[in-house]
């Protein structure tokens, strides 16, 4: 507790308890654990180790109450699930999507799409990733959006057997003819 406290600053803005040392790649603390079990050890997240060495025992999914993803604060943290942290992400408006592009864009990309704009130039635009733009123009994501969403016959739809533009078969269809 001694060493896992060391890297702890508790005069931290809003009541947080700040994780000082290394952190992974989602900005979590991380904490070295030493399982003298089998003497191996392992890496685990800040927070769950916090709530382990006060609670004894292990949270199955911890989501923060305080959106600092280096808070070990108990009273910001709470046990949840996958689904509580994904609801609550959007109550509080840090859903990525929802939070970056309101209806009123995802509209605005379909209608430029119908328009005739590649996907590509509409992503340069908006300096949005063509992948996102593809699935708000296919309708995969923020489907009830609204606007039109690409019909696979409005446009040509190639892969790397064909061009799609020529009227060339796709390597299935010759392989099909040639049996």
């Amino acid at each position: 507790m001694e060493r896992f406290y060391s890297k702890v600053n508790k005069s931290a803005l809003n009541g947080c308890h700040e994780w000082t040392a290394s952190t992974n790649k989602g900005g979590y603390g991380q904490f070295k654990w030493f399982d003298h079990g089998n003497g191996k050890q392992k890496v685990i997240e800040a927070h769950r180790v916090a709530w382990f060495l006060e609670k004894g025992e292990w949270p199955t999914y911890l989501c923060h109450t305080c959106d600092n993803n280096k808070c070990v604060n108990l009273e910001h943290l709470y046990d949840g699930s996958p689904l509580t942290n994904s609801q609550d992400k959007h109550n509080r408006g840090r859903s990525n999507n929802l939070k970056k592009h309101g209806d009123h864009l995802v509209r605005r990309i379909r209608r430029e799409y119908a328009t005739k704009l590649s996907s590509n130039q509409i992503a340069l635009k908006y300096n949005i990733p063509e992948a996102t733009v593809l699935n708000y123009i296919n309708g995969t994501i923020r489907k009830k959006a609204g606007g039109p969403i690409r019909d696979r016959g409005t446009r040509y739809w190639t892969n790397r057997y064909s061009t799609g533009r020529t009227g060339v078969k796709s390597r299935s269809a010759k392989l099909e003819n040639s049996e």
